[in-house]
């Protein structure tokens, strides 16, 4: 098994990032596959337990995002487990944050999936990263 990584600069703080990726409205409003919409959900990110999405796409098509938040670590990031989507395969998935000048920088790490997986996480996490770097950059604006 093989392991994806994908770094990102916001110039949100450490700390408004971190609220950014366990907040449960923020984390509706940046995770999930492109043109997906989030309906019942259990996304507070912020503690250790079980945690869930369930997303749709435009015909209706539904499908369930769930896992294990494992640890976390405030403002410096935290690791859950993701039941990959239509796969079946559990993945750990790590969000690591450390300051970088007066913002910060975050680190994903997902591993525990196939190379095959890695390419279409690369794809998949896209989407979710560039919504939460307009979500946490305009924050930092506003703030």
């Amino acid at each position: 098994m093989g392991e994806l990584r994908m770094e990102r600069t916001f110039r949100a703080s450490p700390e408004r990032l971190f609220r950014y990726l366990t907040d449960a409205k923020s984390v509706a409003g940046w995770w999930g596959p492109e043109g997906m919409t989030v309906g019942a959900s259990r996304l507070d990110l912020g503690r250790p337990g079980p945690w869930s999405m369930a997303l749709s796409d435009p015909s209706g098509r539904a499908m369930e995002m769930s896992g294990t938040v494992i640890s976390v670590d405030p403002p410096r990031g935290l690791e859950l487990t993701m039941i990959v989507p239509g796969t079946g395969v559990e993945s750990t998935v790590r969000l690591e944050v450390k300051p970088q000048g007066t913002g910060s920088q975050l680190t994903l790490i997902q591993s525990g999936i196939s190379d095959e997986m890695i390419a279409w996480g690369q794809r998949g996490w896209i989407g979710p990263l560039n919504r939460l770097t307009v979500m946490a950059d305009a924050g930092a604006a506003a703030a």
